[in-house]
């Protein structure tokens, strides 16, 4: 059995496991071997074996390569070395993870070391512009996860006077009934009957119709207003007008009449306008017309429309 060489430079070398080269005169590199051995350059006018000296050289190479196999040891130290340059590389690229969105500060930590290169500084600034787009992703991603969270929210949000922009002080309770007393009026108003208000040089028009066999119109309400005059369309089943008085809105109707006692009453037909004393109908409340007299009302065949010229008294 052999003798096992140990792995050092030496060895290797002579083995032909590893190769020496020497960069010639033309600038190109050449390996060294049996078929291309050392060159040799003599002084001018020396003479001398050129095998001789060519393995004086080779001498000198051997020794030189003894000298670094003890400086190295075996050739195993060579894994251990790349072993750790490897570990170097892995803490570097984590170093370069972790700065994240904080790459900005290298160019300033460049500039103070004097470092120039505009090769450098624009591979640095990629990795700038990656780091700081990795950051916004990761912003938008947990602004996205924040919304996403509020909107599946189902609890109660409390409503204090705190939470409020009230004065100090402020009774909340106080404020939403007051609120809700409002609310109540003004759906009052917008439910009651219209009220229209005329104005004396403007006179106000309104409309009311009796519904195809019926003798009673759509009820009106008075306030500061008086009927001056009646229109009446070309549809009319012949019959006086009268007209009707409510004091409980509208439960019960009752006739007018004047201060003598008469019925009040007006001669129309269709397509006729009639003028109404202002002392007839200038009352505060609810009033209606009637087709007929009590006790002879008389059915409208279709729906008659009357127009009221209304003014402010």
């Amino acid at each position: 059995m052999s003798e096992v060489q140990p792995r050092n430079a030496l060895n290797l070398w002579k083995n032909a496991a590893i190769a020496v080269a020497l960069e010639g005169t033309d600038g190109q590199a050449r390996m060294l071997g049996e078929n291309n051995p050392l060159p040799v350059s003599f002084a001018p006018g020396a003479t001398s074996d050129p095998d001789a000296a060519r393995e004086a050289t080779l001498q000198q190479v051997r020794d030189g390569i003894t000298a670094l196999a003890g400086l190295l040891g075996s050739t195993d130290s060579l894994e251990t070395l790349l072993s750790t340059q490897t570990t170097y590389l892995d803490q570097v690229e984590s170093l370069l993870t972790t700065l994240g969105g904080h790459t900005d500060g290298l160019e300033g930590l460049l500039s103070a070391l004097g470092v120039k290169d505009d090769a450098t500084l624009a591979k640095l600034e990629e990795i700038r512009v990656l780091a700081a787009a990795r950051a916004t992703e990761t912003t938008l991603a947990s602004v996205l996860t924040s919304l996403n969270l509020l909107a599946r929210r189902t609890d109660t949000q409390p409503v204090s006077a705190a939470a409020l922009p009230l004065p100090a002080g402020a009774s909340t309770s106080a404020l939403q009934t007051t609120g809700n007393t409002s609310l109540a009026s003004i759906l009052g108003v917008l439910q009651g009957t219209l009220l229209v208000r005329g104005n004396p040089d403007i006179p106000a028009i309104v409309t009311l119709n009796i519904a195809a066999g019926s003798s009673a119109s759509d009820p009106i309400l008075l306030n500061t207003q008086a009927i001056a005059a009646i229109d009446l369309g070309p549809n009319w089943t012949a019959a006086d007008l009268t007209v009707d008085h409510s004091t409980d809105g509208g439960a019960t109707w009752y006739p007018m009449y004047d201060t003598f006692g008469n019925l009040i009453q007006y001669r129309i037909s269709a397509n006729r306008s009639v003028v109404v004393p202002l002392a007839d109908l200038m009352r505060r409340g609810r009033i209606r017309f009637r087709s007929g007299v009590p006790g002879a009302y008389v059915p409208q065949g279709v729906v008659t429309v009357l127009t009221l010229t209304l003014v402010t008294v």
